[in-house]
């Protein structure tokens, strides 16, 4: 099993389990009110607002006692808790949130977004991510990507995403807009796991579309040809995630 391989163990809410941690940040979680039973972490709490409660004083130990403490920023945007490995549907009830900053030290699973835009003459709109970004910085990506924030669906992050990127008021209604087949991934990264599902979506942007890039998010846009993306993804000089989502729906077309 992947996670038994990487020294982590799971924790629960109830009967879910919500992510996965090391030795490190185990003591935090007993510390928040998780029973360690059987060699697994419990939060055996049935009221939402408790449970809340419960995840707001892990963020703020985690925050404060983390060995990762010094890469753990964006307070602002909290992310959902859901069972671990839940694909996003509209029954699917979070247990509550957590600060971003919370979510990859705990191997708690994120949800995501991006936007694959094509050009009229067979061509995608790609970005280069700015030199400063913490994660993935200088490489090429599709147009927009971003992670969902707490009480978003896909297509409404979505929207927010583009605006905040590209300064583009995404019609979200718009039969223009096709959802491809999310994909999930696990690995281990610098701030700790990530688990994340990737929500990918595909619109084909008129002529006149002139996107105005966000600064502090996105060096460069340019167009490219399906081939030029696809070196980029072979050389690994594209997001990895975005770049296996591309591949998935459009290497063999």
């Amino acid at each position: 099993m992947l996670f038994s391989t990487l020294n982590r163990k799971p924790f629960w809410i109830q009967t879910q389990i919500i992510g996965w941690v090391t030795p490190d940040e185990e003591s935090l979680l007993i510390k928040a009110g998780w029973i360690n039973q059987n060699n697994e972490l419990h939060l055996k709490v049935n009221q939402s607002e408790a449970i809340q409660q419960h995840l707001t004083y892990l963020g703020e130990f985690l925050q404060k006692d983390s060995p990762h403490s010094s890469q753990l920023t964006d307070p602002s945007h909290p992310v959902s808790v859901f069972p671990y490995k839940s694909v996003f549907s509209n029954d699917l009830n979070a247990f509550g949130y957590l600060p971003r900053y919370a979510a990859r030290s705990l191997g708690v699973t994120t949800h995501s977004v991006r936007l694959f835009g094509r050009t009229p003459v067979n061509g995608w709109w790609i970005c280069q991510r700015a030199a400063h970004r913490r994660i993935n910085p200088n490489q090429w990506d599709c147009i927009v990507s971003g992670m969902l924030h707490h009480n978003e669906t896909p297509i409404q992050g979505l929207a927010r995403e583009t605006f905040e990127e590209i300064r583009y008021h995404l019609p979200i209604t718009s039969s223009n807009i096709t959802s491809l087949t999310p994909i999930y991934f696990a690995k281990e990264v610098e701030d700790g796991f990530l688990s994340e599902w990737v929500y990918g979506y595909e619109m084909m942007f008129p002529d006149t579309f002139r996107p105005i890039p966000e600064v502090n998010e996105i060096q460069h846009i340019k167009t490219a040809h399906t081939n030029t993306v696809l070196k980029y993804i072979q050389n690994g000089e594209f997001c990895y995630e975005s770049g296996k989502l591309y591949q998935q729906h459009y290497e063999m077309q």
